[in-house]
């Protein structure tokens, strides 16, 4: 049988045309007897093309997916007969999901929408991930200078004066284009996501059971005082507003000394090693610890990517149009079963990954490969990360990988308790279309607003000025719809 399925995974950096290039979704067809026609949209375009997908009225089969793209709420394609509810479906025709999804009652109840409804089938992960985006610095610069590795914002403060006296680097610390990294906030107990910060769910907090803006929380007016003295002192990039890439990851920075500490992705150390290594320069670019107030502080605000749940919030929905969805629900369940997993996490054994001890691991062909680094050349031998499926993070994984990979796990995550973060939570069709106009305005107005506080262009005593504005434009009402929809949540599957 053959299905036709709108995956906006973009293939054009790959070599490959679609998803059937790849060995795993060869063998996987060879397997179950199912051929699928894909659909890939340019990451640019990719909510656009499923919008007017929808509006044409000829749906694909399925949608791959995260909840972003039912910008109307997911209640609203299953009553108005554009997706199929698959709840009644799964334990018959699904059972391998279900059991999978049923392995952890939190993540269980965000398979599920606030009517008991399942829009798709949701990607969920053998187990929780460690934060994979957090603060890596020079740690051969605090062995040269004698320094400990800092814990606290003062501390923090004090490596930072050290860094720009002795060695210059035209930035001791390096910011998203937002100055709002989430690493560095999450101490004081606040988020905000502005033009390329946080990295948090959104800018709500929960305090049990009631939210709470973020940006009106007493600690983000304190963080921004913090960093705007910083910057004032020369310890913050002057320029951090004008990069398109965050400064962690450009490694023409860090190779040639310009960068002390600046948020990456958790694999980097190994991959500027080798690159270091290659220009005869070894560099030490390794994880520093989160900050917090003071030593022993636990922070209670998600940072990084930290899990949540096993809920990767990606999913495949089967829309009304297709004429078989008990069979492709069997096909999506194949990607629950651990032979199944397997190809689509590893790849075929023998090619992609090999066995040791009991525990797949990847190959030369995808750790090493000269056509491109580990997260281009999984897609194209294993499966793409947007592929519903049981999925197995620890894929990215190399034999070899160093130490210093495995100790950003207890530097990003060691100090932080989830109390504060809100869940996977749903709005109505009419909630999604109010609060995003609210929240589009309140948004554009900070992330112009706060960058003039951080490098001084404007003074802190106007800023409780500015932050009243954003009561004018409505936050009262956007915490109301976001309070509506925790509540909601809270009695989820009851």
């Amino acid at each position: 049988m053959t299905f036709e399925i709108f995956n906006p995974w973009d293939v054009s950096t790959s070599s490959m045309l679609d998803n059937n290039d790849s060995p795993a979704y060869k063998k996987i067809e060879e397997l179950t007897g199912i051929h699928i026609i894909w659909y890939h949209s340019a990451s640019a375009n990719a909510q656009e093309n499923f919008q007017l997908s929808i509006a044409s009225n000829d749906y694909d089969d399925a949608y791959f997916l995260n909840s972003s793209y039912l910008n109307k709420g997911p209640d609203f394609y299953i009553e108005n007969d554009i997706m199929v509810d698959l709840q009644p479906l799964i334990a018959e025709y699904a059972p391998n999901y279900d059991y999978v999804r049923h392995l952890d009652e939190a993540s269980y109840l965000t398979t599920l929408t606030d009517s008991g409804y399942a829009v798709g089938i949701s990607q969920l992960v053998q187990n929780k991930q460690w934060a994979f985006l957090g603060p890596l610095g020079r740690t051969d610069w605090l062995s040269e200078l004698g320094l400990n590795m800092p814990r606290t914002y003062d501390e923090y403060h004090d490596v930072l004066v050290a860094f720009r006296d002795n060695y210059n680097p035209e930035a001791p610390l390096g910011l998203a284009i937002s100055g709002l990294d989430d690493w560095l906030m999450a101490g004081y107990d606040t988020v905000f996501i502005g033009a390329g910060g946080s990295s948090s769910p959104n800018n709500f907090l929960n305090f049990g059971g009631t939210v709470r803006y973020g940006a009106l929380e007493s600690g983000f007016k304190d963080f921004i005082t913090m960093l705007s003295g910083w910057y004032a002192e020369g310890l913050v990039d002057r320029d951090f507003y004008t990069r398109t890439t965050i400064p962690g990851l450009q490694t023409e920075l860090i190779l040639n000394h310009k960068l002390g500490i600046a948020a990456s992705l958790y694999t980097f150390p190994d991959s500027l090693d080798h690159l270091s290594d290659a220009a005869n320069d070894p560099i030490d670019f390794y994880g520093f610890q989160v900050p917090v107030k003071n030593v022993g502080d636990t922070r209670k605000v998600l940072a990084g990517y930290s899990s949540m749940t096993l809920n990767k919030g990606l999913f495949g929905t089967i829309s009304t149009n297709c004429d078989s969805p008990e069979i492709l629900l069997q096909w999506l369940d194949f990607f629950y079963t651990e032979e199944g997993a397997r190809i689509a996490n590893y790849g075929i054994e023998g090619e992609a990954h090999t066995v040791i001890n009991g525990v797949p691991m990847i190959t030369d062909l995808i750790y090493n490969n000269p056509e491109g680094r580990i997260n281009s050349m999984l897609p194209k031998y294993a499966t793409a990360q947007t592929q519903p499926m049981w999925y197995d993070w620890q894929r990215e994984i190399a034999p070899g990988t160093s130490q210093a990979v495995f100790d950003t796990e207890e530097l990003w995550d060691g100090n932080w308790e989830d109390v504060y973060t809100m869940p996977t939570i749903t709005m109505t069709s009419e909630e999604s279309g109010e609060f995003g106009v609210i929240m589009a305005d309140i948004n554009t107005y900070l992330s112009e607003n706060i960058i003039p506080f951080i490098i001084g262009q404007r003074q802190m005593s106007e800023f409780d000025t500015m932050l009243a504005q954003i009561n004018t434009i409505g936050i009262g009402r956007a915490t109301e719809i976001q309070q509506a929809a925790l509540d909601r949540y809270l009695v989820r599957g009851n």
